[in-house]
């Protein structure tokens, strides 16, 4: 028999690195999506009790119940505002020279929005001096010593000595 016999051979080489094996992952990750909260913004107004018109310039507003919050002068219209509050309830301090400390409260809704705010003092007894000076009338010399009364419209009485230079000061008189 005749037969050929075939006989192989083979090999291979790289010339170059293979390149990294990738491995990928997938990795579900649930993520909160947080809106912007709500805010709301108090309009408030500061007058004198019973004098819608009658507005005061200057009042200190402080928050009550939330002092992370900083305090709030008006203005000359006697209007402030709270620019980005959270829904919830706000109180505040008022106070401004002449008038009685006072408080005023309001609430912001959920929804947020524009909360207008009407805010009375109440006005300190307006209170007044008398000054004068007691002098003779025929020299000009002032005269001390003297005692001076003073009756008020509600025949209360007030009496004062004068000074050597004949002056007397009355302080705190009711107008009138």
């Amino acid at each position: 028999m005749s037969g050929t016999l075939f006989i192989g051979a083979g090999w291979a080489v790289d010339t170059q690195d293979r390149p990294p094996v990738v491995v990928t992952k997938t990795v579900e990750k649930k993520i909160e999506v947080v809106k912007d909260k709500v805010r709301g913004r108090i309009l408030g107004t500061v007058h004198e009790t019973g004098k819608a018109e009658a507005w005061i310039a200057g009042a200190i507003v402080s928050h009550k119940n939330h002092p992370e919050l900083s305090s709030l002068a008006t203005g000359a219209d006697g209007k402030f505002s709270d620019e980005v509050v959270e829904a919830g309830d706000y109180e505040f301090d008022i106070k401004a020279d002449g008038y009685k400390a006072g408080t005023c409260a309001t609430k912001v809704p959920v929804g947020g929005g524009d909360v207008p705010l009407d805010c009375e003092l109440e006005a300190l007894p307006k209170v007044g001096s008398f000054i004068g000076i007691v002098r003779d009338a025929d020299t000009n010399a002032p005269i001390g010593g003297v005692q001076v009364r003073l009756l008020d419209g509600a025949k209360k009485e007030a009496v004062l000595t004068t000074s050597d230079s004949g002056s007397v000061k009355f302080e705190s008189l009711a107008p009138g």
